[in-house]
């Protein structure tokens, strides 16, 4: 049985149907088929009103999310190099009072071995790093990290707030869906391995009723989850096979893979502890 969609939209209503009964969808596509735009439709349903006082359902990561972030390079004096936050958003409201900080660090020190630290008189986060010299330990601050590990400190706030709506916080409580496109876009194989395992612990958790949904041009990512899936029947838009190749989801038994791409995990990752 296969399902017709004519847009985008029709598509973001399609998975909204899905998950009245399954606790998460994963999509694998290919880049440029419309990832974003599609975790953007999903977000705009949810959304009621305008403003200040308008109403949501959706906590989404992707590339909108990434951009809330940018750089102060400090060119003038070149040593204060800070990353500035959007302190217009509502993704950042009320952080303030949450001691970030706190919660961020565990995520990140998964993954790195620098250290930050939060500005919010002016939103801004000054990252430092311990160097060995000599026999001393050195911290060398307002240090301009990698873009891969500015991408691993986003994604590591994103998970701070996803655990705040996992918990019950307050702030959070309009959360109903999150809603994550390419987790681990510019990241290392390493990172980009541990990042799947890492989500897939928070997949897992049974403690509160928030949907999600993935989306990923990686088939790794795919893969490195480790979660049970099982495919939905295909479907189309517009007269046309959607891109996505397979439209997959926790509940099942299997998964199809796309071509040529083994799902034998010793064959296609190394190992590592899912515990």
């Amino acid at each position: 049985m296969s399902v017709t969609l004519v847009s985008l939209n029709d598509l973001a209503t399609h998975l909204r149907t899905e998950l009245e009964e399954k606790k998460f969808v994963l999509l694998y596509a290919y880049n440029g088929t419309g990832k974003t735009r599609l975790s953007m439709a999903f977000k705009d349903i949810g959304k009621q009103g305008e403003g200040e006082h308008a109403k949501r359902d959706t906590l989404y990561f992707n590339a909108f999310t990434e951009d809330l972030f940018t750089w102060d390079n400090d060119l003038e004096g070149d040593s204060a190099r800070v990353l500035k936050m959007n302190a217009a958003s509502r993704f950042f409201a009320g952080l303030e009072a949450l001691e970030m900080e706190t919660r961020i660090r565990p995520f990140l020190h998964r993954y790195a071995d620098f250290d930050f630290n939060i500005d919010y008189s002016d939103w801004s986060i000054q990252f430092s790093r311990d160097v060995q010299v000599g026999e001393a330990t050195q911290t060398i601050d307002s240090i301009k990290v990698s873009r891969g590990e500015e991408n691993l400190f986003i994604w590591c706030f994103f998970l701070a707030i996803v655990q705040l709506a996992m918990d019950g916080a307050e702030a959070y409580q309009w959360v109903k869906y999150i809603y994550i496109d390419d987790p681990i876009t510019s990241l290392d194989e390493h990172n980009a391995i541990a990042v799947g395992n890492h989500l897939a612990q928070f997949m897992k958790r049974k403690d509160h009723a928030i949907k999600t949904v993935i989306t990923s041009e990686e088939c790794s990512m795919v893969i490195d989850a480790g979660l049970p899936t099982g495919v939905l029947p295909p479907f189309s838009w517009n007269n046309k096979p959607f891109p996505f190749d397979e439209l997959t989801c926790v509940q099942g038994q299997c998964l199809t893979p796309p071509p040529a791409v083994s799902l034998d995990p010793k064959k296609v990752i190394p190992s590592f502890d899912k515990a």
